[in-house]
């Protein structure tokens, strides 16, 4: 057998004893860079052999060092931006409600960009002042606010934005922008996460106004007050108490009518006063009121007040889905556009629709109301009963977190 020699590429080194002795010592009057001199620790640290050390006054002092890996832990900034006012408090309470979602996670928070009626009731919900920025409008040239607070995700409930503004958070911020649109009111805007949890919602063509990457429709997405989450409620067998409500505010003047056409009605009935009505509209009230009525003014929530009644009388807002998530018999009007599809839709399922607010009188009511009684001794609604869980806004959040967690995986 021939053997041939080769030649190595790289030539081998060799080191004397004394280069491995400057390597061991430390020179205190040395200036170090901290990752050399953690290297260099970390390289003589081999027990039982004797490790890096440094002589002062005579005396020799080994240095041993000991490196534990610890993943920091990441705060997951959200950016919650909506409004709250006349227009009512559905937007807010559904923004509250998610971020109480979100509070569950480790090592989340939130903070809210919110005009001084939504402070308002944040405060009054514990919310802390340093989270809450206070802003009227939605110009674009506070964008850079947002940018300061440097959010990993931003979550906008509004209708009042423009394409515009869309458009410089994505320029500006550049990070996940998801938007409540329960109407499709919004054109020409790139976001990441479309919500509606509304009941018409997988009826609506986004995709030729809105280019989004994910979309969660429908009740297993509605977002609800956590006084409705993993709610356990029964259909009631007698019917004998009457809840009427328009909302925050009652702009069209409809609570009035509803106590003169309900007046000669046999039932317990409790009027809901919203934060936002006119004094003069509750001083009429209040007048012409007899002993049948209770009014019930500012509640901070509805659950309890649905809960004790069979049959409610609501605009077809946000309120509608509480009402069937607690299995009541609902009679539903509407007071806006952007309530008329719910409304239909609700009527397509066996919900009693009065129609628009300008449309309802007296024998519309009463005959509704006969209607009412009817259904509550039936089993029309049982189906509609079971989609409202009260679970959307945890489905919600484990959407954004995997959407998220996607989202930084691809920016590396």
């Amino acid at each position: 057998m021939k053997i041939t020699p080769f030649k190595l590429k790289e030539e081998g080194t060799h080191h004397y004893g004394k280069e491995f002795f400057e390597l061991d010592e430390i020179n205190p009057a040395k200036n170090y860079k901290a990752i050399d001199l953690i290297n260099l620790l970390r390289a003589r640290t081999f027990p039982p052999h004797k490790s890096s050390f440094f002589i002062k006054d005579g005396i020799k002092y080994y240095v041993e060092v000991k490196i534990t890996k610890e993943f920091l832990r990441i705060i997951m900034i959200i950016l919650f931006r909506t409004n709250a006012g006349k227009e009512g408090l559905g937007h807010l309470n559904r923004i509250y409600a998610l971020y109480l979602a979100f509070k569950i996670q480790p090592d989340f928070q939130g903070y809210f960009i919110v005009n001084n009626s939504a402070k308002e009731k944040l405060n009054v919900l514990n919310i802390p002042s340093s989270q809450i920025i206070t802003l009227e409008s939605y110009k674009i040239d506070n964008i850079n606010i947002m940018k300061e607070i440097n959010p990993n995700i931003i979550i906008v409930d509004t209708y009042k934005a423009s394409s515009e503004y869309f458009y410089a958070i994505n320029q500006e911020i550049k990070c996940p922008i998801i938007l409540f649109d329960d109407f499709n009111l919004y054109s020409d805007i790139e976001i990441d996460i479309l919500i509606n949890g509304n009941i018409h919602a997988k009826n609506i063509d986004y995709k030729k106004k809105i280019e989004y990457k994910r979309a969660l429709f429908g009740p297993e997405y509605l977002v609800m007050n956590p006084d409705f989450w993993n709610i356990q409620a029964t259909i009631p067998h007698k019917i004998n108490k009457l809840l009427i409500t328009c909302g925050g505010a009652d702009p069209r003047n409809i609570m009035v009518k509803f106590v003169n056409w309900l007046r000669e009605q046999k039932f317990t009935k409790n009027l809901v006063i919203g934060p936002y009505f006119e004094k003069e509209q509750i001083d009429t009230i209040e007048k012409i009121i007899d002993p049948s009525f209770s009014i019930v003014s500012k509640p901070l929530g509805l659950k309890n007040l649905i809960s004790e009644s069979d049959i409610v009388i609501t605009a077809s807002g946000s309120t509608i889905y509480e009402v069937l998530s607690l299995k009541r018999i609902p009679i539903v009007y509407i007071i806006a556009d952007d309530q008329e599809m719910i409304a239909n839709e609700l009527e397509k399922c066996g919900v009693i629709n009065i129609g628009w607010y300008y449309e309802i009188n007296q024998k519309v009511l009463e005959d509704a109301l006969d209607r009412a009684v009817d259904q509550a001794y039936g089993k029309s609604l049982e189906e509609l009963y079971s989609k409202f869980d009260g679970n959307g806004a945890s489905r919600v959040v484990s959407e954004i977190m995997k959407y998220y967690t996607t989202y930084i995986i691809e920016k590396m």
